[in-house]
């Protein structure tokens, strides 16, 4: 110790430990459980479930598959409460760092973490293709 004082070094370290523990406690709250968070694709979080909706409002086909991917949503959200669901519109220049990198370009898409639904457009499809993923995460 560099001081004879120890009440000095004990104040010290008694507010390292709160400053590590409020830290801990934002990141459990706040980030680690995404609420209120959305993060692009690419920032490392491959742990957590993430489905993605691409679509824009004045595709027809997009509007026809919105009833199915609201169907699919509800779902999701009730059996895996921390999965990040995200619909991204292509339209709105705000949510374009949202896409996820290979992004063919066409709408309406489904991204189920990170990797193009390329099977049936029906809700027990994508149910069954999102617990397979979602189940089969590390």
């Amino acid at each position: 110790m560099l001081s004879g004082d120890f009440k000095t070094n004990d104040m010290c370290w008694t507010w390292i430990v709160v400053a590590a523990v409020v830290a801990w406690l934002v990141w459990k709250l706040f980030v680690d459980k995404n609420v209120g968070v959305v993060e692009p694709f690419g920032t490392g979080r491959s742990r957590n479930n993430k489905i993605q909706y691409i679509f824009s409002p004045s595709c027809p086909h997009c509007v026809e598959f919105r009833p199915t991917w609201t169907s699919v949503t509800a779902k999701v959200a009730t059996k895996y409460p921390d999965a990040q669901i995200l619909s991204t519109n292509v339209d709105d220049e705000d949510t374009a760092d949202l896409l996820p990198p290979d992004y063919p370009g066409y709408i309406p898409v489904v991204y189920i973490n990170g990797v193009e639904y390329k099977g049936p457009r029906t809700v027990p499809a994508i149910l069954a293709e999102v617990n397979r993923a979602f189940s089969t995460k590390a």
